[in-house]
């Protein structure tokens, strides 16, 4: 058969792909370019409400998937150890 590894066979298939990938988004972005500057008259920014906002955001994407452990003390008086991931602590 071929004398060609199979890990240089799946990076020349990978490496197809991604061209073939950002072929189609560069028509597509060149063709969403086109039509909205057709029909758009100001830009549109991304603004929070308040500062607050933004920093629970900021956090919920750099943070979301740490764990964290604190203890609690329960009607009993006895301490529990608790573990949450940062976003669902948020």
């Amino acid at each position: 058969m071929m004398s060609v590894s199979e890990q240089t066979l799946m990076n020349e298939l990978n490496k197809i792909r991604r061209q073939n990938i950002s072929k189609k988004y560069k028509e597509i972005s060149e063709y969403e370019i086109s039509e909205t500057t057709e029909y758009t008259s100001q830009p549109q920014t991304l603004f929070f409400e308040d500062k607050s906002e933004r920093e629970v955001i900021r956090c919920l994407l750099s943070y979301g998937m740490k764990e964290i452990s604190f203890t609690i003390k329960n009607e009993d008086d006895h301490e529990e150890e608790n573990k949450l991931n940062v976003a669902v602590f948020m």
